[in-house]
């Protein structure tokens, strides 16, 4: 029973952990994307 336990738990945090990193992924790609939007074409060309 209790290791059954300590598994559920591992299991809960690592679900909890991903969607974290995933939430962390979405957030940056929305601001890089209007980062880009305000800094406009001058940022695109030097990048290019």
């Amino acid at each position: 029973m209790r290791t059954s336990s300590v598994i559920g738990s591992i299991n809960k945090s690592e679900v909890i952990l991903i969607e974290f990193l995933c939430c962390i992924v979405f957030l940056r790609d929305a601001i890089m994307h209007i980062w880009f939007q305000q800094q406009g074409t001058l940022t695109k060309c030097y990048l290019a």
